[in-house]
């Protein structure tokens, strides 16, 4: 994988050259023209995908044809942690990816997508605007990173397997699929499951052939991946809010001129919102689907999960206690 992220950078960072420089143009506008490549994980029939596909047109039409963000969807192109290893080599790409993945530079990060800690979308929508949220922000800059939104929300992630799962001590044991990041793991080590980090386009087959009892997830994603032809039940426990974010290099990012760093920043952020509201919409409908493919879902005692894991964000992760407290003012 390593070799293939390499691979890409070159290709990427002669895209940067040809597209930022002007080089060979006769023409100073055609030296403006800006190709930029964004990928993500999810497929063509997702939600994100097709708001992905719009921000881009609208980008296109704004700034006359001189910004172009082609869209590669399904894990076509890194993603993930490799997706910000291409980033901070100032390739020309974009990353759809969740903030989780920016740990290594910006530890704190790992707060975005703490267990139980938004109650809805508001609660987090107001927290990235935090000075807390900008100091993460500010880090990530240091390090080469420019955060371009944090505000694409995918809906709450549940728990699909054959138990049922009521409170904190029916997951102890459980052999569940995670991806293979701190924002997952760390949640399920403290419940007690038994926690599996496989890449998603695994996990299929991993739930057919017994390797894993379970797999987290939004509804929209199970029913994309058809994971409800394997399993019949879903706790509600909506232990972690599904958050993504859009990144990009900072070297790049200044060599775009300033009209259209404008306008790619506010297409993104508006996008975001505008996402947010299609993803939840997506997740309802795909949750009426797959319960008509007899999928049952149940309510937890939240509570009990939220009370075995109640020190995990204060006391593990990176930040947790300011971040506590910045809940603790937006609530009150």
């Amino acid at each position: 994988m390593k070799k293939k992220v390499a691979i890409i950078m070159m290709i990427l960072s002669l895209a940067v050259l040809i597209s930022c420089t002007g080089e060979k143009k006769s023409d100073a506008e055609s030296s403006k023209k800006v190709v930029i490549k964004l990928g993500h994980v999810l497929s063509v029939d997702n939600s994100v995908h097709k708001s992905l596909v719009n921000m881009s047109e609208r980008i296109k039409k704004r700034t006359e044809g001189n910004v172009e963000i082609q869209i590669y969807p399904n894990g076509e192109l890194p993603t993930n942690q490799n997706a910000i290893e291409l980033i901070r080599s100032n390739a020309a790409y974009i990353s759809y990816c969740s903030p989780g993945n920016l740990t290594d530079y910006v530890p704190e990060f790992i707060t975005l997508q703490s267990p139980f800690l938004f109650k809805d979308y508001d609660a987090y929508y107001k927290f990235i605007e935090t000075e807390t949220v900008k100091g993460f922000i500010k880090k990530a800059e240091e390090n080469g990173i420019r955060v371009l939104s944090l505000n694409w929300l995918n809906g709450y992630r549940n728990i699909l397997s054959d138990k049922d799962i009521k409170n904190a001590d029916d997951v102890k044991n459980l052999k569940i699929r995670v991806p293979n990041n701190k924002v997952w793991v760390a949640p399920f080590e403290a419940l007690g499951t038994n926690a599996t980090t496989l890449p998603w386009s695994e996990a299929y087959t991993a739930l057919q052939q017994g390797v894993i009892d379970a797999v987290e997830c939004t509804s929209g994603i199970l029913y994309d991946a058809k994971m409800f032809e394997l399993k019949k039940k879903i706790a509600l426990t909506q232990h972690i809010l599904d958050v993504s974010g859009m990144f990009i290099g900072e070297g790049f990012w200044q060599k775009i001129p300033a009209e259209y760093q404008n306008v790619i920043a506010e297409e993104i952020k508006n996008t975001g919102y505008e996402a947010s509201e299609l993803a939840k919409a997506s997740d309802e409908k795909k949750k009426e689907l797959m319960m008509s493919e007899g999928v049952v879902y149940n309510e937890v005692d939240n509570d009990s999960f939220r009370s075995s894991i109640a020190s995990l964000v204060s006391s593990t992760y990176p930040g947790g206690e300011a971040v506590i407290k910045e809940m603790e003012k937006i609530y009150n």
